[in-house]
């Protein structure tokens, strides 16, 4: 590719990169933090305004027992890896320390 074709390309790809940058900037400045939140989000930020930001607030999960209990059996069936055939990290973490995790 001759060298003046290079230059021209790769100057319309940077061109073309700052005004997609400034652009999108623009955007995410006019839409006043929009897109960062739905109106789900909304009501939780306004509802725990009022308490410490930096409080643990309570998770709360349910999970069905027939699937905790087909998890656990999985989990019981898993196999370990073979045990490494060399004695350093060249095969990546030893089992060892894997195990102890």
């Amino acid at each position: 590719m001759p060298a003046a074709t290079f230059g021209l390309t790769w100057r319309h790809c940077l061109a073309s990169s700052v005004r997609m940058g400034v652009l999108g900037l623009a955007l995410i400045a006019g839409s006043g933090g929009a897109w960062a939140a739905g109106p789900a989000a909304d009501a939780s930020v306004a509802s725990s305004a009022s308490t410490n930001p930096e409080s643990i607030r309570p998770y709360r999960i349910h999970v069905d027992e027939a699937q905790l209990t087909d998890l656990k059996k999985r989990i019981a069936a898993t196999r370990w890896p073979d045990k490494e055939t060399v004695n350093d990290v060249s095969q990546g973490v030893q089992l060892a320390q894997v195990q102890r995790w």
